[in-house]
């Protein structure tokens, strides 16, 4: 009986953050408890049946690991390296802009050759934006950083640094091409989460789970199960204090209020989500002081018959920059801020062919075509008005691929929005990245692990580091380290 009993901790929440740092206490033998709202574990790092049909909902590129990288031991002490097969892509990516269709590589120089092809003038200052990029993480990943380096690259954004370094509007747009994969403003971008990333995916490599990402979220849920128990459909309600320490636990799960006893919480969801879950008013201001939240997106999922492969189509991820925009820089960006646009007329959209590869979801050839969105272009959820949005934006998404395929029909086509991800996630807005990649809320400025009231932990994509896959788990990883090391916070 779950009802009044003890755990050493409990995790509320079965993203990517929660079920790493549950994996990680269980297997060194603690007691976990965690509670996830949905029946299967994972998050935005799901699998989903239609029919005969499987779609992968959130991984395009996981991007690699570089040099002492301290994400690569968290993989391997996880046993993820043995039981997961990592299918290395093709390429970073190919984008068409215009007149421009470029085929970016793996490898930093292979990537300036390509841009130095369409733009000779420039390979120079391609050679030291490179060396630069890399140049700002190398002392992270050698734990050579010291304070003030960090500071004084933590006030520069990613759309001031490239203004550093050239001053080709169609040239930064184009590198800015993947800008989709941390946050929609490159001018508020913080530089070192746009450094890390960009070099990660260049020298580390782009990869996808075969099987897709429903294959990591099962296997560390089977990590949780060594010493630990996991309770699906198990909505928490409230984290229960006394003389301002964590007692217990309250939720509910089959129509049954459950309470359990623990003196350490680790959320694996939004602080503002765990704000309604207590009663202490200055700890709950403190957890919903206003900070940006993230984008969201909108993806269709579908499916063709013979697979788009078959209509001589040969790119896993495409993106197709929005041909309205006549580049990118400060003065543009500024322009371009006015219009207050997120959705399908910004920045533009990807299309992801899984079935260029050996995906390992069946017999099925899903592809996807996904942009960032938010919430706040979307009537209510389910109302007439969103049904007929979502029919209308479905269609929009598909004549933009008639160029390439004319009428293409897919044999099953489905769009998730904003909205959906909220739902499926209870993410607030549908952020799939939680708080913004913002300057003022990136590296030592992001939300921190913990808070004011002893042993109540974050691990999720808004907390430190941030989201994505392996921000989320990374994040999952140092929590549990934490935890571990305060023997008396879970005794």
């Amino acid at each position: 009986m779950l009802n009044n009993s003890t755990w050493d901790m409990v995790v509320i929440g079965a993203g990517l953050g929660g079920l790493t740092s549950a994996a990680r206490l269980s297997q060194a033998g603690r007691r976990v408890l965690l509670l996830e709202q949905h029946h299967i574990p994972g998050g935005c790092a799901t699998t989903f049946q239609r029919g005969k049909h499987k779609f992968e909902v959130g991984l395009h590129a996981l991007n690699g690991f570089l040099p002492n990288d301290p994400r690569l031991s968290m993989w391997q002490e996880l046993g993820l390296d043995s039981a997961l097969k990592l299918i290395l892509l093709p390429m970073q990516y190919r984008v068409i802009w215009r007149d421009f269709d470029l085929r970016i590589p793996h490898g930093t120089k292979a990537c300036i050759e390509a841009f130095s092809r369409c733009f000779p003038q420039e390979r120079h200052n391609l050679k030291i934006y490179f060396s630069n990029l890399m140049a700002l993480i190398k002392p992270i990943l050698n734990s050579e950083a010291n304070f003030k380096d960090l500071l004084n690259a933590g006030r520069l954004s990613a759309g001031e640094f490239l203004d550093q370094h050239f001053s080709d509007a169609k040239l930064k747009l184009l590198l800015l091409a993947n800008l989709g994969y941390y946050h929609h403003d490159p001018y508020n971008l913080s530089l070192l989460w746009f450094a890390f990333g960009q070099m990660s995916y260049m020298d580390g490599g782009s990869y996808y789970i075969q099987g897709g990402s429903q294959k990591l979220s099962d296997t560390l849920a089977q990590r949780v199960l060594k010493s630990g128990t996991i309770v699906y459909r198990a909505t928490a309600t409230d984290i229960l204090t006394k003389d301002e320490q964590i007692t217990g636990v309250r939720f509910f799960h089959k129509g049954d209020c459950v309470t359990v006893n623990t003196k350490c919480v680790i959320a694996g969801i939004s602080p503002l989500l765990v704000a309604k879950m207590l009663k202490e008013d200055s700890l709950i201001k403190s957890l919903t002081s206003k900070r940006e939240i993230g984008p969201s997106l909108s993806a269709l999922y579908c499916n063709h018959e013979t697979g788009l492969k078959s209509l001589g189509w040969q790119d896993y991820n495409t993106i197709f920059l929005n041909e309205k925009i006549p580049g990118i820089d400060a003065h543009i960006h500024k322009e371009l801020q006015k219009i207050q646009n997120r959705g399908l007329d910004s920045l533009g959209f990807s299309l992801i062919d899984y079935s260029q590869i050996e995906h390992g979801l069946g017999k099925s050839n899903p592809f996807t075509l996904c942009h960032l969105d938010r919430i706040q272009d979307w009537p209510t959820y389910k109302s007439p008005e969103y049904q007929i949005q979502k029919a209308r934006h479905k269609d929009s998404l598909l004549q933009k691929l008639k160029p390439w395929f004319g009428d293409i029909t897919p044999s099953h086509g489905e769009l998730a929005t904003p909205h959906t991800i909220q739902h499926y996630t209870q993410n607030p807005e549908g952020a799939v990245y939680g708080y913004a990649q913002t300057i003022s809320q990136s590296m030592f400025l992001r939300f921190n692990h913990r808070c004011s009231l002893p042993n109540l932990w974050f691990a999720s994509a808004w907390s430190r580091p941030g989201g994505g896959f392996f921000g989320a788990m990374y994040g999952g990883w140092q929590v549990a380290g934490k935890c571990l090391d305060q023997k008396a916070a879970i005794t």
